[in-house]
């Protein structure tokens, strides 16, 4: 995907099988028009005249420094600060260019209002966005397991997890964190495959994430092994979403747009990731009592959030907050709709 030529080009993850990020690119060209040529992972060298950040825990180093050499303005779309407070400063090379500044937390858009008084909070993107809504059976979905599931029971409930090869440990304490995590999960797996069948979905598989590996690695530890469905291959934002809406009683998801998904989908889920961006959109959504994340996982804690999160109440609150989170972005995109110029340079 390029941007080479285009007034306005957006920059993004894009490319990579990543759902999130997979689910931004349509979003951009199915609800605002932009065309496939303004859509890049990479600006550099090309002409521009208005830079776009559509999307993504994006204020950092990597993503910053493939914006275009030379351009007018920059537009932040549906953005986070990845690691704390401090990515902010990334921005002040660019703070006299940036015109809008939406951030998908609460707490970024606090923070970024000392540095871009116009900084304003906007739900993430994908809220608003129309994604295919067809039913999948449970049979359909498992078929894409080369090791088919011997222990599934179609009369049991489907609990879909959403796990991250992201949480690769590359240094030793955090390793035994992880390490100890998958031990628990695995545990606490073993006992709720009495209630539900287990389909392990991949939200992202690249050369440096393939989260059906750290699936498999949870599996291997549990002893019900035939009780889960790992799907090893990369289904997209769409396909992901629906397996949710049609087949999903429970979501237990590491990733962000799992939880998106799910809250778009209507279904309980609960959050083990400990991303900041995890824990602010449980904030900011009223559901922090969903969270059980990685580095406080307790087992008990953990199947007491099971019967919290399928309860009527929860239930309530995420078809309140999502249906509110929609009408925001939609709100908030057509304001800006008619300021997207993609015509050529």
């Amino acid at each position: 995907m390029t941007g080479t030529g285009n007034t306005t080009a957006i920059l993004g993850y894009f490319g990579y099988q990543n759902a999130g990020d997979d689910a931004f690119h349509d979003f951009w060209m199915k609800r605002l028009g932009a065309p496939r040529s303004a859509l890049a992972s990479d600006l550099r060298g090309q002409r521009v005249k208005s830079a776009i950040l559509g999307g993504g825990a994006v204020i950092n180093d990597y993503f910053l420094e493939r914006l275009p050499g030379a351009f007018e303005s920059l537009s932040l779309y549906s953005c986070s600060l990845p690691y704390g407070d401090d990515d902010v400063r990334k921005l002040l090379p660019f703070a006299d260019r940036i015109t809008t500044a939406q951030f998908r937390s609460r707490r970024d858009a606090s923070v970024a209002k000392h540095l871009l008084p116009q900084a304003q909070y906007v739900p993430d993107l994908i809220f608003g966005h129309d994604m295919e809504d067809r039913s999948l059976s449970t049979d359909e979905i498992v078929a894409h397991c080369e090791v088919p599931p011997a222990g599934f029971d179609l009369e049991r409930k489907n609990l879909v997890l959403l796990l991250s090869d992201q949480y690769r440990a590359s240094e030793l304490d955090r390793f035994f964190a992880v390490e100890s995590f998958k031990y628990r999960l695995a545990d606490a797996l073993d006992y709720l495959s009495q209630f539900y069948n287990v389909i392990c979905i991949p939200m992202s598989m690249w050369h440096d994430s393939r989260d059906n590996i750290f699936a498999a690695d949870v599996v291997s530890k549990m002893k019900k092994r035939e009780s889960v469905a790992v799907i090893d291959r990369y289904l997209g934002p769409c396909y992901i979403y629906q397996a949710i809406r049609s087949q999903a009683s429970l979501v237990v998801t590491m990733k962000y747009h799992g939880i998106v998904f799910s809250m778009s989908a209507g279904t309980p889920f609960i959050n083990i990731g400990d991303t900041r961006k995890n824990r602010d959109l449980l904030h900011d959504s009223d559901l922090a009592a969903l969270d059980c994340s990685l580095a406080h996982f307790d087992k008990d804690h953990f199947l007491e959030t099971v019967k919290l999160a399928e309860s009527g109440n929860i239930r309530d609150t995420i078809s309140v907050v999502a249906t509110q989170n929609r009408i925001d972005v939609l709100k908030a995109m057509d304001e800006v709709q008619n300021t997207l110029n993609f015509s050529p340079l």
